[in-house]
């Protein structure tokens, strides 16, 4: 009876739970694999629950066992990225964001997880690249807008880096790093009148220095904390990278 509480618990998020409850979870899950250390499954849902606690390192290195027991396993390496992104750990959480993508290409948010991670690596070209697969299946992934926009003005294409910034704000009209960026990239156009409104829409005492971008965030989860944000480019990771982890409901319990 309990084995069917805590893995419900560990395989769904933590809203309506205590964190009483997930303390209990967590002790049950390390009492069942310590006895079984080739458990899948109470790897994965350990992983989860770690995850909800902001324990990363502890979420990864579950993690970590999950994908050694199930290489396929594709919901373990979005969430081990994820929790690597959170130790600013990036090359790994390339490595096994890149894992996720080979074995699940066409899913947006662990695409723009992914080009989060090759911006914070300075790799522009692959930032983008990513990004823009992620919007071929989501055209209005506003994450995945914005850091498009962001890496084309990084790599000097700055027509498409307008576009995108544009296409941005039309979800977004009142986010101020856009704007702004895309007042840097009409200036580079040559289109002046359109660059003085959208910095003048910024508000000039609030724009983000050219290495310091504040990045498109989506609505958080109800649980998270500030403190549980860490930066990446130079700004707050993206409170969308937690939606990688909607991936564990669909292989909840499903490791073979």
């Amino acid at each position: 009876m309990l084995d069917g509480v805590f893995m419900r618990l560990g395989s769904t998020t933590p809203m309506g739970t205590t964190p009483m409850l997930r303390n209990l979870g967590i002790r049950f899950y390390q009492r069942r694999v310590a006895q079984n250390p080739y458990d899948p499954n109470g790897y994965y849902f350990l992983g989860n629950l770690y995850m909800w606690q902001g324990r990363y390192a502890d979420s990864a290195q579950a993690y970590r066992r999950v994908v050694e027991l199930v290489p396929d396993h594709v919901t373990s390496y979005g969430n081990l990225g994820f929790a690597y992104i959170q130790l600013q750990r990036f090359e790994e959480a390339r490595d096994a964001l890149e894992s996720a993508v080979c074995l699940r290409p066409d899913h947006p948010p662990t695409l723009y997880n992914l080009g989060y991670v090759y911006g914070s690596l300075k790799n522009f070209h692959e930032s983008v690249g990513a990004c823009v697969r992620a919007l071929l299946l989501n055209p209005d992934h506003d994450g995945a807008l914005f850091l498009a926009g962001y890496g084309y003005l990084k790599i000097g294409n700055y027509s498409e880096a307008a576009n995108h910034f544009t296409r941005y704000l039309t979800l977004r009209p009142d986010h101020q790093a856009a704007h702004h960026y895309l007042g840097l990239a009409c200036i580079k156009l040559g289109r002046i009148a359109e660059a003085a409104e959208a910095i003048q829409k910024a508000g000039l005492l609030h724009k983000p220095s050219d290495e310091n971008p504040e990045q498109a965030t989506e609505t958080p989860e109800p649980s998270r904390s500030e403190k549980q944000e860490k930066k990446g480019w130079g700004f707050q990771a993206s409170r969308s990278l937690g939606k990688v982890l909607h991936l564990h409901e669909e292989q909840s319990a499903r490791l073979g």
